[in-house]
This record gives C-alpha cells, sequence and structure tokens, in this order.
C-alpha cells in the first residue's frame, strides 16, 4: 500500500546534521558524479606528514587521462609530485609532499575546471579536501589536541600551539526544552539562552519548524529556518520560476542543496556582502536518515543534504555562518517535488572556541516526538478524507515508533557524532539513559530529570550548596559515564 509522503520530511528533520547513497545517484534523469570517500578523511586533524600520496574515490567510473586539481580552501595547497593516476576506474592518486603542523586544503574540480569527469562525459561536483599535519619533534610525532570549529578551523579559535584560549568557558548547564504549544520537539538549550518560535502552520502546508536560540550576549545562535515545498515541472508553460500555485507550492528547478543554498538561501538572508569558506555534500548524513526510515519502516524518496560556511559581518562584528539545507525530493510521471528544510549556525569569529562545543551540543541534541509526528499524519490523513483507509497503517506505524525509540535514538545520536565535531555519549549510571554531549568538558553530570552539568573546573562540585545557589540548580547530581 502506498504510504503518503507529504509528512515525513519531518522524520529526517531530527538528523539535522550532517549527516546517500553511494555509487551514482540521479536528479532530473542526470548522473551526478561526486567524491565519495577520501584518504586522508577531510577535516582529518592527526594526518602524518610523511603521507605521500592522497587517494580520491568518486562514485561513478571516470575517465582515466582528464584530472582538475586545484587551489581551494583556506589551507595550504599540497607540493603534488608529478601527475595524479587512476588506479581504476574510481580510485585517483595524487602523490604529495607534506610538511608537519600544518593545515592543507586541496580542490578536485571547480566551477570553471572540470577535469574530472565520468565515462559518460558528466564533471565531478567541485570538492575541497582540508586536513592538519601532525607537528615532529625530536622524539618523534606529537599530536596535539586542537579542536575544529564549527566546520572549517579558524585562526580565532586557538593559539599557535593548538590549544584553547584561556578565556574558553569552563563550565555549562543545559535543560531539556520541549517545544511548547505540540510538544513537537525537545531540545538541549544552556541555561540563560534566549528561546523563540516554535511550529509554523501554513495552508494546505505541513507544519514547519520555525525556532530559534542565541546566546545572551549575540555571539551564537541556532536558526531552524522554514523551507518550501518546490514544484519541478519543465513541460508546464504555466509553472514560471519563482511563481506559487494556489496551495503555497512554489515553481522552481530542481537545485542540489549545496546550489540551493548559493543561489536561494543566501541571497535571502543576508544583505552585505559575504565570503565563502567552504561548500560540501553531506553524504554521511544521507545514509543517517536512510537507516532511520529504516528502523521505523517507512520507505522514503530520495534525500539530499548539503552545507555552506560563509563569513559575514554585522554591525562590526565578524562571524562564521554553516548554512544547512535537506531537501525530501519525490519524483512525479510530469516533474519533481522536492521540500527543504534550512538551519543556520551562527558564531561570532573571536568566540568560536568559546562556543562551538555548546552550538553542537545544540545541534545534536534535537529530537522529534514520534507521537506528534503520528498524530500530525492522522490530522493530515483527515483532511485528506482517506483516515479510515490509513488508520490499521498509521497505528502500526506508531508501535513500531514506540518499540524502536530508544534504539532511534540512539542510532541518530551516533549518526550525528560522525558529522559535528567533538561528540561523545555519556550514560546515566542510575537510568541508563544516553546523552550525546560535547567531549570538550573534563566532568558531565545529570540530576535525572533534564538537567546536565559540563565542567572543566575539577574543584566544581554541582552538588555543592554554594554552587547551586550560584547557578541557580537543585536536586541530586551525578556523574554520567562517557562509552
Amino acid at each position: 500500500m502506498k504510504r503518503n509522503n507529504n509528512w515525513l520530511w519531518w522524520v529526517w528533520f531530527v538528523l539535522v546534521a550532517g549527516l546517500v547513497m553511494t555509487g551514482v545517484v540521479f536528479a532530473q534523469g542526470k548522473e551526478v558524479v561526486r567524491v565519495v570517500k577520501t584518504e586522508p578523511a577531510n577535516n582529518q586533524k592527526d594526518v602524518s606528514p610523511d603521507l605521500d600520496r592522497i587517494v580520491v574515490k568518486f562514485s561513478s567510473a571516470m575517465k582515466t587521462d582528464s584530472f582538475s586539481v586545484v587551489a581551494a580552501g583556506q589551507g595550504e595547497t599540497p607540493e603534488v609530485i608529478g601527475s595524479p593516476e587512476f588506479t581504476d576506474e574510481h580510485t585517483c592518486v595524487i602523490k604529495v609532499r607534506l610538511k608537519p603542523a600544518t593545515l592543507y586544503s586541496i580542490g578536485f574540480n571547480s566551477e570553471t575546471r572540470k577535469g574530472f569527469q565520468s565515462k559518460n562525459g558528466v564533471p565531478a561536483k567541485p570538492f575541497v579536501l582540508t586536513f592538519r599535519t601532525k607537528e615532529t619533534g625530536s622524539a618523534g610525532e606529537i599530536q596535539r589536541g586542537r579542536k575544529p570549529a564549527l566546520e572549517d578551523e579558524s585562526p580565532a579559535s586557538t593559539d599557535t600551539k593548538g590549544r584553547r584560549p584561556s578565556g574558553a568557558k569552563k563550565t555549562v548547564v543545559y535543560k531539556v526544552y520541549v517545544e511548547q504549544t505540540r510538544g513537537a520537539f525537545w531540545v538541549l538549550i544552556p541555561v540563560g539562552w534566549n528561546i523563540e518560535g516554535g511550529i509554523a502552520d501554513a495552508p494546505f502546508q505541513s507544519p514547519k519548524i520555525n525556532f530559534a536560540t542565541s546566546s545572551q550576549d549575540g555571539n551564537a545562535s541556532i536558526r531552524y529556518i522554514p523551507g518550501a515545498r518546490y514544484l519541478h515541472m519543465p513541460n508546464n508553460p504555466f509553472a514560471g520560476q519563482g511563481t506559487p500555485d494556489a496551495y503555497g507550492n512554489i515553481y522552481l528547478t530542481y537545485m542540489e542543496p549545496v546550489d540551493y543554498l548559493h543561489r536561494v538561501v543566501a541571497p535571502n538572508l543576508y544583505s552585505s556582502e559575504v565570503r565563502e569558506v567552504s561548500a560540501k555534500e553531506l553524504i554521511d548524513a544521507e545514509q543517517a536518515l536512510k537507516r532511520f526510515y529504516d528502523m521505523i519502516g517507512i520507505a522514503i524518496p530520495q534525500i539530499r543534504c548539503g552545507a555552506l560556511t560563509i563569513e559575514t559581518s554585522e554591525n562590526g562584528k565578524v562571524f562564521l555562518d554553516r548554512l544547512i539545507a535537506y531537501s525530501l525530493v519525490t519524483p512525479m510521471p510530469e516533474g519533481i517535488v522536492w521540500e527543504t528544510q534550512i538551519i543556520q549556525v551562527r558564531v561570532a569569529k573571536d568566540k568560536v572556541a568559546d562556543y562551538e562545543p555548546i552550538l553542537m551540543t545544540i545541534l545534536s541534541s534535537f529530537q522529534l516526538n514520534p507521537n506528534w509526528l503520528v498524530a500530525m499524519n492522522k490530522a493530515e490523513q483527515q483532511r485528506a478524507q482517506t483516515r479510515m483507509r490509513y488508520q490499521q497503517e498509521i497505528l502500526e506505524i506508531q508501535d513500531r515508533m514506540l518499540k524502536h525509540r530508544a534504539r532511534t535514538n540512539e542510532e541518530i545520536s551516533r549518526s550525528m557524532g560522525l558529522e559535528l565535531s567533538n561528540q561523545a555519549q555519556f550514560v546515566d549510571p542510575k537510568s541508563g539513559e544516553v546523552r550525546t554531549l560535547s567531549s570538550s568538558y573534563d566532568n558531565t553530570w545529570t540530576d535525572g530529570n533534564g538537567t546536565f552539568f559540563q565542567t572543566s573546573d575539577p574543584n566544581l562540585d554541582p552538588n555543592n550548596p554554594q554552587v547551586q545557589q550560584e547557578l541557580g540548580l537543585s536536586g541530586n547530581f551525578r556523574k554520567m559515564k562517557r562509552r
């Protein structure tokens, strides 16, 4: 029996991040070629300076005599020795000479140089590989404990030896925030942060997340921005680009998420000039979404995810913004329906070290209420006058969701850790509850009632009455164990 998919895009939104298929992916009937794996891995921080080759694996069989290795990204370009060579139709090897303690970036294809092409002549999507080599001393290689910024390293986030500035926050307290109107989602929010919005309704459309939280000093924030439902109708003469239909759908040619962020999202979000830092497809996020759908027994159409990191200024302050776009793509005989949701993660460039662990914890903790998902689906089925037809199926979905809720949440947390920086799983020794929180702090505590306390101060005890009074805490806290 075919399920109604209008509500399904909500489910993938719990993963946010960064989060499908390996091999050839098709959009608009055309082959999409992309980098699926590199050695070293993208954003790896402990690469040996003795490494003498970079390995790039593509999703499609490639022309083995055509290359475009370009200078790109904010790191130093590695010294390339000789010409690239394909060891098989999918794998290219670039011989390099590296230096210790150096941030490197190297691009494969660009908007103007498109030498890497599939056998069908389709250029690979531009990809920038960034990594850092370890330091080498007289006693051998010594890996410094650098911590990555949101996605791209910022000189303001660490000192020259890769250590956190002394001004970095040592303590943070989180409380579970439940969406106020419908209990649609819950998320960990630091005590004292501002909270706005929740769920936004639109006629003839599924509800969307319209929620924001920000630090009191204005240096950090996360916004969940409602996207739109787009119709790609190439053979419809009345489908003018950017025009809406009677149901709020917008006619627009399908775009991959990174293109969508470039061409639609960024121009609408920013009135001042911005500088692009990096752009990437989030293949791991797509795979995590597939696993999530499999767990609850729902067949899904194509999911696409991408991220764009930019530098912008506002009121004389420089910010790093990471924009994430998720698209649910549903092919139709006459075109494509694609829905989007956008997330904006913002931090002042000179405050990255202070706020990056907190932002990543908020982002990875966001979860939708599965009961609300089922209720929303029921309401949509009622409006479509098909409630009786789907009632039993909805009950079965609800039963599967509740049975697998714990396993699903654990899988989501694990998958998010692949995309987000410096996250780890912590277990409440009493209840067995598992939470994904920042690994940047030495001690993590919980009261078992939705409050989480992280600190790097060895003398700070959340059960101390004086500490509780100063931080507005109450109850008995116990240390969580890191998995």
